[in-house]
């Protein structure tokens, strides 16, 4: 562990190092140095594969003994012993303890047969045993927390071993704070708990997880108010006042802790996870109390920044609608509000800003101005669409006749939409033949018409339209017409004169 911190901060990397290793464990490690500075050679009874196990046998090795690893009885080589006067015994945490006696008892009958029966080494040697045996087996008291593999479950509770002389007992209600809420626990899983009491005569231990979770819930939101860090929680149910939330223990979140501005309806958050802030801790009184609006609002802030170090004019950006107004719409921009006016909605006319949009839309709009002073952002939407003036004249040359609609009626003449963005103006001169003394004479708003271009000026955005000259280009047609259908029905007078004598002479022929 200690080569991979060094390896990390060579490489500059920022490490914050948390000793995990409970107490009951670190009282292990230091039981097989005393023991073995006491022995000359250490059996460890646990797993090859348990980094626990092989670090007890390599601490038994920097006190000057040798260590080896057995998981089985069988597995003692008799050959060990060889130049070893004392052999001790220790065992890793989650080494069953049946297996363990087993070990010692072997231990005890490898002596025996390297002594001569009845030698006094041979019975201080099984006294030395049993002692270091003994030794080894963690102290536990009331009130420490230890890790331990879950040896069977049912209904009653749950029997894990903790490396004691017997296995200790979780009962059914302290397996969990809530029981419909965490997972069951099943036979080889690996645990923390809490020693609620110990009978060291009798041997028997009693154990808890749900005060071990509370207790390392409350230890995690002390480190997080001392830290100002944030923590997740799962809101569990609407209160009087606010928020109960899950953060390994019951927390409360006021109302007026729960968003940046006020909320009229709590029960939506049932169900969510939310980060929160510890605002007040009390152990005695089961009391933590936690905020999201300190979280949004320092989030808020970062974003603020960010935002006014970064916009400038000209800039197309991404925002969302937060409210919509009859003047325009106000875009959340990141921490920062900008107005989008009426006028800048469309190339269009808009009568108000919700025939456009809507709230929490998101869309892209162009910075017009920043006033960092006064802390205001203008901005548009219709620049970062495509200008309908564009190319005006190729879709609308002089002389055409299209449709439009009136949008609007002046003292001077009419208004008529070609295409969303584009209007033409029908001088009142030009709405019909003869003398028109006002516009509505002719015309009524939204009323369809043809109208045919005049004069088309792009670059003042301008067009002219005359409605009269479609009504004479249209009785000029019809002349025309009538004129063309009389040339085919022509006759002449020599033809009808002509037509006369025959018939006369037809007359006479029959007489």
């Amino acid at each position: 562990m200690e080569r991979v911190l060094e390896h990390l901060r060579r490489a500059s990397v920022q490490v914050r190092e948390i000793d995990t290793i409970c107490s009951a464990t670190k009282a292990r490690q230091a039981a097989v140095c005393r023991l073995a500075r006491q022995c000359d050679m250490v059996v460890v009874v646990g797993s090859l594969e348990s980094a626990n196990t092989r670090r007890l046998a390599e601490l038994a090795r920097e006190q000057g003994s040798r260590a080896y690893i057995v998981d089985a009885a069988e597995k003692l080589d008799f050959l060990w012993l060889d130049g070893a006067n004392t052999v001790g015994v220790a065992a890793g945490a989650s080494t069953p303890d049946w297996i363990t006696k087993e070990v010692v008892g072997k231990v005890e009958e490898m002596e025996k047969d390297r002594q001569a029966p009845g030698d006094e080494q041979v019975q201080e040697g099984e006294q030395d045993s049993k002692a270091i045996y003994e030794e080894s087996l963690p102290v536990l008291k009331p009130g420490d927390m230890v890790a331990g593999r879950v040896v069977s479950v049912d209904e009653s509770g749950a029997l894990v071993d903790v490396g004691y002389k017997s296995e200790g007992l979780i009962p059914a209600g302290e397996l969990a704070r809530r029981p419909a809420h965490e997972p069951e626990l099943r036979a080889g899983d690996e645990v923390l708990v809490c020693v609620t009491s110990v009978d060291a005569q009798e041997g028997v231990l009693r154990l808890s997880k749900r005060r071990a979770d509370e207790k390392l819930s409350w230890e995690r939101l002390e480190e997080a108010l001392a830290r100002q860090e944030p923590v997740e929680a799962k809101v569990l149910q609407e209160v009087k006042g606010g928020l109960t939330v899950d953060v390994g223990l019951r927390g409360f979140v006021p109302a007026s802790q729960v968003e940046r501005g006020y909320v009229s309806d709590l029960a939506k958050y049932v169900g969510r996870t939310l980060r929160l802030r510890v605002l007040e801790l009390d152990r005695d009184r089961g009391r933590a109390v936690l905020s999201q609006r300190v979280v949004l609002e320092e989030e808020h802030e970062q974003l603020r920044n960010q935002t006014w170090s970064t916009i400038e004019e000209g800039q197309v950006v991404r925002g969302i609608v937060k409210s919509l107004t009859d003047f325009g719409a106000f875009i959340d921009l990141g921490g920062v509000d900008g107005l989008l006016h009426v006028s800048e909605l469309s190339w269009g006319r808009v009568k108000h800003p919700s025939d456009v949009l809507k709230e929490g839309q998101e869309l892209g709009v162009m910075v017009l101005r920043v006033d960092r002073d006064k802390g205001r952002i203008s901005l548009s939407l219709k620049q970062v669409l495509d200008d309908p003036w564009a190319n005006l004249a190729e879709r609308f040359p002089v002389g055409g006749v299209v449709k439009g609609r009136v949008t609007r009626i002046a003292p001077f003449g009419a208004f008529v939409e070609l295409e969303p963005g584009v209007e033409g103006l029908v001088h009142i001169s030009e709405l019909a033949d003869g003398r028109v003394g006002k516009p509505e004479e002719v015309v009524s708003p939204d009323q369809e018409v043809k109208v045919k271009i005049l004069r088309v000026r792009p670059s003042e955005r301008r067009i002219s339209l005359s409605l009269k000259e479609v009504e004479q280009d249209r009785e000029k047609a019809t002349v025309r017409g009538f004129l063309a259908n009389q040339e085919h029905d022509r006759v002449t007078i020599g033809e009808v004169i002509g037509g006369l004598l025959e018939g006369g002479r037809e007359r006479q022929n029959r007489q």
